[in-house]
């Protein structure tokens, strides 16, 4: 009896050892795993991270770069635009579209500027892009209205404020009546409040907080979608449970 007690006891430790080695091998293997995808995921942050910084120092860049339009803009805010064009022949008027824009061709768009820029758009919050969109919009609007104007076209012609002004109405959509009521001409006094709207929103992503609003939202998603699936569920035992 003591023999087989003690041959049963040394068999059921040889298998707590071997499972206890297997756990262990499990283990290491599941640290391994674990080591591995946080490594992944840091570096893909880093990534990321890296990413948004040269997205918002190119959107900053081509901001600054379209600011060269803003005496364009400044003018056409105060230019009877539609009078402009009826005198658009006479010598005089002319002589005075020359004089506002001497200079007008030789400030055109920087196109790689614009690219880096536009290469950011996925780094960026919806928002900020918003923003961005409408301020340089509406500067490039008013250099090609002036531009054409300077040549003696007719600037609604060949160009339009539609998508403009949806852009600017989706950005700021509490200047809408103002808008309605000035037209083209307010656009130009909307500048300041966009660029500052805009500088505000690279600041939180830069900090971290538009992300952190977004993970609340996702997860809220998430907890929403979970709670419908178990409603749906407990609806579906109940018509089961009473057929």
């Amino acid at each position: 009896k003591t023999r087989l007690v003690a041959s049963v006891e040394h068999q059921f430790n040889e298998k707590i050892e071997r499972l206890r080695a297997s756990i262990k091998d499990k283990q290491e293997q599941i640290d391994s795993v674990r080591r591995t995808a946080t490594s992944v995921v840091v570096n893909n942050r880093q990534s990321v991270d890296q990413r948004r910084i040269l997205a918002i120092d190119a959107v900053v860049a081509s901001v600054e770069a379209s600011k060269k339009h803003l005496w364009a803009s400044s003018i056409l805010s105060r230019l009877k635009v539609e009078e402009v064009v009826k005198q658009i022949d006479q010598p005089n008027m002319r002589k005075f579209i020359d004089g506002l824009s001497p200079n007008l061709e030789a400030l055109t768009s920087d196109a790689s500027v614009n690219l880096e820029a536009a290469k950011a758009q996925p780094y960026l919050t919806i928002s900020a892009w918003a923003f961005y969109k409408a301020y340089t919009g509406i500067l490039s609007y008013d250099y090609m209205r002036l531009l054409t104007l300077k040549h003696g076209f007719d600037p609604q012609i060949f160009t339009t404020d539609e998508k403009l002004k949806e852009a600017v109405l989706g950005a700021l959509p509490d200047r809408d009546e103002f808008v309605g009521r000035y037209g083209a001409s307010a656009y130009h006094y909307l500048l300041d409040d966009l660029e500052s709207k805009l500088m505000a929103e690279l600041r939180a992503i830069v900090e971290g907080r538009e992300e952190d609003a977004l993970t609340i939202r996702r997860a809220q998603a998430i907890l929403d979608a979970v709670h419908s699936m178990e409603i749906n569920l407990e609806t579906r035992r109940r018509m089961d449970a009473a057929s």
